[in-house]
């Protein structure tokens, strides 16, 4: 007696095979990649990060005309300095 296998082939049903084989090619690519990474954070730093303030700040400086893209702009009556 000789038994005959038919493959069942329906649009819908290849499509649900192409998007399984996906779904798990996915999740095998995310846990190598989550593999490689560390979870723990750097260690942080004992000493807080501070900078010398400047001497003298705000008190030393020309008046100057500014200009923003060609044109005259009005400011309020406060200095403004600038730092190269």
């Amino acid at each position: 007696m000789k038994i005959k296998l038919y493959s069942v082939w329906h649009p819908y049903l290849s499509h649900f095979k192409l998007v399984v084989v996906l779904l798990l090619l996915t999740s095998e690519v995310q846990t190598k990649l989550s593999l490689g990474t560390s979870t723990n954070p750097p260690p942080e730093s004992s000493k807080a990060l501070s900078f010398p303030r400047r001497p003298g700040f705000g008190t030393v400086g020309t008046k100057c005309v500014v200009k923003a893209n060609h044109f005259l702009v009005k400011l309020a009556d406060k200095d403004l300095h600038h730092y190269d």
